[in-house]
């Protein structure tokens, strides 16, 4: 997700960001939707929830904290670190895209494209879910039009090849979008 300023301040914003680039997940909380439920459970990486005010947050784990908003960044930052070496005691391997687009799986490093490293941390935020090829074309390209799939495809092409030696798997899903899987969870879609 992307934490906009608007809703913690620039500094937590800023902070949130961080530790995005650290291979945390971060949610505000309560969702505006209701997949965020989906994403607690399926989730393969630790989960910062920034918490408005007055709210409760779920029940969480060992891999998951809590900061009440408006929040300190320092405080953020301090958490995302912690959770960072929980899951690495853990035996998790984080994945993500660092600030220099290079996906860091673990001790495994592959170099991105600026535009491949977009749609890899696109499909890293929404870990085994649907994400429609609007939403790539809309936040990669908002310039061209909505249904030129061209580049997208092309591109797409290039990132499974970089990801192939990675226990990582970008399925399309017809007529909905791409999904991103881990070798080692099931792909399955139902419904259409």
């Amino acid at each position: 997700m992307s934490v906009v300023a608007d809703d913690v301040g620039t500094a937590v914003a800023q902070a949130a960001g961080w530790a995005v680039s650290q291979g945390v997940a971060v949610e505000l909380w309560p969702p505006d939707e209701l997949e965020l439920s989906g994403s607690i459970r399926y989730r393969r990486r630790p989960l910062l929830l920034l918490v408005a005010p007055g709210a409760a947050p779920p029940a969480l784990d060992d891999l998951s904290t809590a900061v009440a908003l408006p929040g300190d960044a320092d405080e953020v930052i301090a958490r995302a670190r912690t959770l960072c070496a929980r899951a690495r005691t853990a035996g998790m391997v984080l994945t993500y895209v660092d600030s220099d687009d290079v996906l860091r799986m673990g001790n495994r490093l592959v170099v991105l494209s600026p535009i491949e490293a977009k749609m890899m941390r696109i499909l890293l935020e929404h870990p085994g879910r649907v994400v429609s090829r609007e939403r790539f074309n809309q936040e990669i390209w908002p310039d061209r039009p909505r249904h030129d799939f061209a580049t997208l495809n092309g591109r797409l092409r290039l990132l499974r090849r970089h990801i192939a030696d990675l226990p990582l798997r970008i399925h399309s899903v017809r007529r909905r979008g791409l999904i991103l899987v881990t070798d080692d969870a099931p792909f399955t879609v139902s419904g259409t």
